[in-house]
């Protein structure tokens, strides 16, 4: 009898061990989505927009979100090992912060863009969304331009990057 209740001591406190770092881990995720990261890529230069394909299909600022997505790419251009950042300048200072980036598989866009090409170039790469909570991000930027930071596979992936402004701001509230 003793040593079922040794037994049943054990898997308690194994599953309140496990319960406490599911937790802490939870906490460092949602940290790590309210946090602004201050990007640190080397910035090889700045191209207009109109030298990619491309296109904002949503940016909204709403009291307590901003929300950003759409799809970049160059015509023609296969795209390799590649990352993507969606990046504010900050209107104060002209810093730059990373926003939480997500590349979302776009087969919409590949489709598109492969009907006049014969299906050469993969384009399913070219998606990007970004959020951020604005009551709890770190720092507070209170207006700044949106950018693209455009890893094209320069060289190693993420360490060039060329910066594209998209038609999106985060305006004051």
């Amino acid at each position: 009898m003793q040593r079922w209740r040794t037994l049943d001591a054990w898997i308690f406190a194994t599953l309140v061990l496990a319960a406490l770092v599911l937790a802490g881990l939870s906490i460092v995720r949602w940290q790590s989505l309210t946090r602004l990261v201050p990007f640190e890529g080397k910035v090889v230069g700045e191209a207009p927009a109109t030298t990619v394909l491309g296109q904002v299909e949503r940016c909204v600022r709403a009291s307590r979100r901003f929300e950003v997505s759409g799809w970049m790419a160059r015509a023609g251009v296969v795209r390799g090992p590649h990352v993507t950042r969606v990046l504010l300048r900050d209107d104060r200072d002209g810093r730059l912060w990373q926003l939480p980036t997500e590349l979302p598989p776009r087969s919409d866009v590949n489709f598109r863009l492969n009907r006049g090409e014969g299906g050469r170039v993969d384009y399913t790469t070219s998606g990007y969304a970004a959020s951020l909570d604005l009551r709890r991000a770190k720092p507070r930027i209170p207006a700044g331009q949106l950018l693209i930071a455009f890893d094209e596979g320069l060289a190693p992936a993420g360490t060039q990057y060329v910066l594209v402004p998209v038609a999106c701001r985060m305006e004051p509230a």
